[in-house]
This record gives structure tokens, C-alpha cells and sequence, in this order.
């Protein structure tokens, strides 16, 4: 390991004031739910049963922990302590679909005790059939459910599976549930009448009791059948047909496709290649309802409008003309601040407005923005039109754990955003949308107990919104939301990348703890110069280290001689040590520093895990009030 010297401030505060890339204090994942845990060991699925992958999971005070299933269906799960408990799990049988189960309301377990369950039940297996009169069965769905109260635990189990026909062989169900319970059992079937319609009948529910395969006899599954008629079912169909148009298309844009979707008793989806006339024919009667979305290629994007309801009688051909009036409007999104496109993977715009007479629906316009020249092209409807929604998104950069970060912008109509009327045939030059953006790199720790193993996380949740506030009228003109989830190795701090607009953001973070418990904290950020904070605020970088004394009287400390330099002075300097709440306030102090030096490339990111881990074992760093007890 590097040679390490640290010169430890601790810092506590509940807002942080952020500018470009700016460190802000550390912000302590702190756990949730209970600090003690005991152990429950045991088995559990279905005797003579198979698990091919499965596992398990508790829930105590809204904590959850989990572990794999062994074959032979075996656990190890952390349970917390102090209240009552529940257990959840989900398996998948050799030639079966899953299986899933609940056993709510243990009793209470209490810290490091080792409670064994069996959670095995005896086999059972259920056929589900269909037989048919008057048409051909296509696809059958089944669901199954049993419950039960055993000793004050409710046992919960439940199965699904669908299955198609092939070729000449009708569709059976085969399901794997507990034996010797009422089992209940319902589903859908979807059948194909002799005249040709296609008929979904829901299967009303029927009940039986399994019989018990778990003591290696060869039993043949229980059966459940039903019983459908459809030889009276009425057939008779109608049709649809229409135009398809985009009156005033600039001649420019390059007309992709026109989807056209009928969704109803017959499902009906047409992709259009051209304008024109198009035709339906042999839909069944009923109430259908209509999607319409055209695209267009590069540069511009899609255009989607509102759907509408149709009434078909059967032997009756209906008019549905999808013919709308189009125009096209240009713009640009310029960024500056702290990043700009080169620190994005995508950009995209969406307009939303209400179409004119006389089809008067909703429409949703959509293109993605040039990273290069910020320039976005889109071809809208007649009508009034607001173009306010912006997304970001963030590649993946391991380095700062970003998985998957994005920014969403909404601006308010009338206040942030101008509302266009858009008249068939028009170009609109919009006017250019300016975003100052803001950005941070955020370190989180992970709060550590005395004498206990050090705690990590790997996957990582954080997300928090702000309201964009006009610096004229103190009025808010849109919000900002931020969503992040992040993996990678297990650690026990964090170093984050945020990347936003100025504003002042009420931020959530969490994740799972090596230890099975939730960690998590919630904070504000003040990111950029926003109205009323006077300019950036921040809390001044790490400068006044170089002004920081005693970095070459580390050489006098008496006592300390022979400690290794790798050391830090939350464990040289004996006297600061007291000012310490607590041992893991200690732990965050030289977490923080190790951040610090990690990231001016002092020490590797490597080595910051051991040192941790040292400071958390350390039984010397005492907190004052014990000292002098």
C-alpha cells in the first residue's frame, strides 16, 4: 500500500452547497430497520420436487435480506431482530413452471440466535384441460392458489403457467403445488371457433385437493377440466377502411411508416409505406379502439396521436380516415456549465399538444437531439402545441460507479415554455432552449459499527427532483429530476457523479448492505448558483489543506513512533480522537480522507478498503462520553 498521511475534518451538515464538480461532505448511509440479526436455517419446496434456481428472502420492520436455494431446496438467511417476521421465496421446478411461496407472520427472533423451519410441504400435481365443442383449443393460461394457517404462520403458494398449441396437440397445463390442501385453479382460454373467430373465455374457478406424490409412488396428476361450447357463437364480421394522409408534409421529411393499430375483439396492426387507401377485412364485431403513430427517419423523429373509438357491426364496413394536417418545426438545445454533450449518450425532445378540428385528440411529438450541433427537428400536428420535455441520459463511466444516470426536464407551460398554435404546412423556427447546467460528485459512507465486520455495497439506488425557479419573478418555471442506479465492486464508500441543472434538489440514496440491510439517507444539494444562494456556496474545495499545520510535526508526536505512517491522525492525535460521537463518526472521518487522497491519486481506489476496514476495528478511537465512563 502507498505511504498515507491524512489530515482528518469531519464535517456535519444538513444542506450541501455544490459547484462544478465540487466534493461535498460526505453524506452517511445510515442502516434501516433493526441493528441486530439471528439466523434462519432450513428447507423448503416441494418433496420429490427438483429446485433448479430459486431463492429466499425475509422482510422484518421494512427490511428485507436474501439467499440462494440449494437443490434440495436448503437455505441460510439473516433475519432481523425485533419483530415479527415473514418469509418469501420463488423456485422453478425440474419440468415445471415456478413456484412461489410466503409464510408471513413468524414470531419475533432474537439477536444471534440460529432458528430452524421447515418449510418442505408434500407434492402434488395438477392437469389443467380444456375440452372444446364447436372449435379448436389455441391457448389455455391457468393460475393456481392455496393458503393456509399453520400454527399462527399463513402459508401461501401460488403457480401460473401458459402454454400453446403445436401442430394437433390441444394445449394441457401441468402445475406442481402442495398435496393434501385445497388447491383453487382458474384461467383463459383462447379458442378458435369452426367459422374461423377467435373466442377468449375466462375459466371460471374450481377447487380440488392434491393427491400426495412425496412418497415415491407413481401417482398420475389430479385433473382439472372445464367444458366450452362455442358452436353458437356468432361470427359474423365487418370491415374497415379508410385513407391515410399527412396533409402539408414538408416534401424535405422522410416519410418512414404509418403504424395503424386496431385493438378490440379481432387485433388488427397495419404498418402504412405510403398515403393512400387501405382495407380491413373480417374483424370481428364490437368496440375497437385506434393507435396511430408515424415515423420519420433521421433527422427528424415521430409523431403519435390520439386514439379514437369505433363502433363495428357485423356484415357493416366503417370509414376510418387517419388524414391529419402536419408541420414541421426546427430547433436547437445549447448546454453550458459544468457538462455539455460530450458527457451524454442520448438526448431527446418531446412536444405534447392538442389536435385541431376536427379530430381534436392529444398528440406527442418526439426526436432525438444531435450531440453534435444540439439541433432536434420535429413534425407536429395542427393544433397548439407546448414543446417542453428534455431527457438526458449518461453513458456508463465505471470510474465514478455511473450505471444508469438521467436528467429529465419538464418545463410549465406559460411560465417556461411558449405554447405554439401550428398551423398545416408551417416551418417553425423555435426559439433556442439555453440550460446552465450544473454538476457534483457526491461521496457517500457507509455507516460501520464498533467490533462488527465492515459493511459494503455494491448496487446502488439514488434519485431527486428540483423546481427551476426564474430568477425575475421567484416563480417556478419547470422541474428537474435526477435518477441514478449504479453497480459495482462491494465497497464501503462511494464516490457518485451527478450531473444536473442549478437548483436545489431533495435527494434519496439507498442500497443493500453486505450485511442484509438496507442503508440509505436523505439530503438536499443545492447544485449551480440558483435564486437568493448568493453564487456557488461551496464549502471551498479541499485549498486549505496546504495551510493545514502539523503535517511535519507529525514527527513529535510522543507515543506514536512506532505506528506504521500509514496511519491516520483520527489514530495518531489521541486528544482529537475524543472529539469523536462515537466510533463510526471515527469510521466516516477516515473515510472521508481516504476519498480525499484516492481522488487527487495520492493512494489507488484499490487500497482504500483496508485502510476502512482498519479504522472500523480499531478499539482505541473511543467516543468521549465513554472515555470518561
Amino acid at each position: 500500500m502507498s505511504k498515507i498521511k491524512f489530515f482528518i475534518r469531519c464535517f456535519c451538515t444538513c444542506i450541501l452547497f455544490i459547484s462544478a464538480l465540487a466534493y461535498a461532505e460526505d453524506i452517511i448511509l445510515q442502516p434501516v430497520g433493526p441493528s441486530t440479526f439471528g439466523t434462519v436455517t432450513g428447507e423448503i419446496g416441494l418433496a420429490s420436487e427438483t429446485i433448479l434456481d430459486g431463492s429466499i428472502s425475509s422482510f422484518v420492520e421494512g427490511v428485507s435480506s436474501s439467499a440462494a436455494l440449494a437443490s434440495d431446496g436448503t437455505f441460510s438467511l439473516a433475519v432481523g431482530a425485533g419483530g415479527p417476521f415473514r418469509l418469501s421465496a420463488g423456485f422453478t421446478l425440474e419440468g415445471m413452471p415456478n413456484v412461489n411461496v410466503s409464510f408471513n407472520n413468524f414470531s419475533p427472533i432474537s439477536e444471534n440466535e440460529i432458528r430452524n423451519v421447515d418449510l418442505r410441504r408434500a407434492s402434488g400435481r395438477l392437469l389443467g384441460r380444456v375440452n372444446v365443442i364447436g372449435g379448436v383449443l389455441e391457448k389455455l393460461s391457468l393460475s393456481t392458489f392455496s393458503s393456509l394457517d399453520n400454527n399462527g404462520v399463513n402459508e401461501r403458494f401460488s403457480s401460473f403457467n401458459s402454454v400453446s398449441r403445436i401442430n394437433d396437440t390441444a394445449p394441457e397445463v401441468l402445475l406442481a403445488m402442495p398435496a393434501g390442501i385445497i388447491v383453487n385453479a382458474s384461467g383463459n382460454a383462447t379458442i378458435l371457433t369452426l367459422n374461423g373467430c377467435s373466442v377468449n373465455t375466462t375459466l371460471a374457478t374450481q377447487s380440488v385437493t392434491l393427491q400426495d406424490r412425496s412418497s415415491g409412488a407413481v401417482v398420475e396428476p389430479d385433473k382439472v377440466e372445464w367444458s366450452v361450447d362455442v358452436s353458437d357463437v356468432n361470427c359474423e364480421e365487418g370491415n374497415i377502411i379508410g385513407e391515410f394522409r399527412l396533409d402539408g408534409l414538408d416534401p424535405g421529411v422522410d416519410f418512414n411508416q404509418h403504424q395503424l393499430n386496431f385493438f378490440g375483439p379481432s387485433n388488427k396492426e397495419l404498418n402504412l409505406l405510403e398515403f393512400g387507401a387501405y382495407q380491413l377485412d373480417g374483424l370481428q364485431q364490437g368496440q375497437y379502439s385506434t393507435f396511430e403513430t408515424s415515423l420519420f427517419n433521421a433527422p427528424y423523429g415521430s409523431l403519435r396521436f390520439g386514439s379514437k373509438t369505433l363502433d363495428l357491426v357485423a356484415n357493416d364496413t366503417i370509414t376510418f380516415n387517419a388524414i391529419h394536417s402536419v408541420a414541421t418545426a426546427q430547433g436547437i438545445v445549447s448546454l453550458s456549465g459544468d457538462w455539455d454533450y460530450s458527457n451524454t449518450s442520448f438526448v431527446d425532445i418531446t412536444g405534447s399538444g392538442i389536435e385541431a378540428e376536427p379530430n381534436a385528440g392529444n398528440m406527442t411529438a418526439n426526436d432525438s437531439v444531435d450531440l453534435t450541433t444540439g439541433q432536434f427537428n420535429l413534425v407536429l400536428g395542427s393544433g397548439t402545441w407546448n414543446i417542453n420535455r428534455y431527457g438526458f441520459t449518461f453513458p456508463l463511466n465505471e470510474a465514478v460507479r455511473m450505471g444508469s444516470q438521467s436528467l429529465s426536464v419538464t418545463l410549465l407551460a406559460e411560465e417556461g415554455v411558449t405554447r405554439h398554435i401550428v398551423a398545416e404546412g408551417e416551418a417553425l423556427a423555435l426559439t433556442p432552449a439555453a440550460f446552465t447546467t450544473a454538476s457534483t460528485q457526491l461521496s457517500f459512507i457507509v455507516a460501520q459499527q464498533a467490533g462488527q465486520s465492515v459493511v459494503t455495497i455494491d448496487r446502488f439506488n439514488m434519485s431527486g427532483n428540483a423546481q427551476l425557479i426564474d430568477p425575475n419573478t421567484n416563480i417556478s418555471k419547470g422541474s428537474v429530476n435526477i435518477s441514478t442506479l449504479t453497480s459495482g465492486s462491494q465497497e464501503s464508500s462511494l464516490l457518485i457523479n451527478v450531473f444536473g441543472l442549478p437548483g436545489t434538489y431533495t435527494m434519496t440514496a439507498f442500497g443493500i448492505g453486505s450485511d442484509g440491510r438496507r442503508y440509505s439517507a436523505t439530503f438536499t444539494i443545492i447544485l449551480g448558483s440558483v435564486q437568493g444562494d448568493g453564487g456557488d456556496g461551496g464549502d471551498g474545495g479541499d485549498g486549505g489543506d496546504e495551510g493545514d499545520e502539523g503535517d511535519e510535526g507529525d514527527e513529535g508526536d510522543e507515543g506514536d513512533e512506532g505506528d506504521d505512517e500509514e496511519g491516520s491522525t483520527c489514530d495518531k492525535d489521541k486528544e482529537y480522537n475524543n472529539e469523536f460521537r462515537n466510533h463510526g463518526a471515527y469510521v466516516s472521518c477516515v473515510a472521508h480522507e481516504v476519498n480525499r487522497q484516492a481522488r487527487k491519486g495520492i493512494i489507488d481506489h484499490n487500497d482504500k478498503g483496508p485502510v476502512i476496514s482498519d479504522a472500523a476495528h480499531k478499539k482505541e478511537a473511543k467516543s468521549k462520553k465513554n472515555h470518561h465512563h
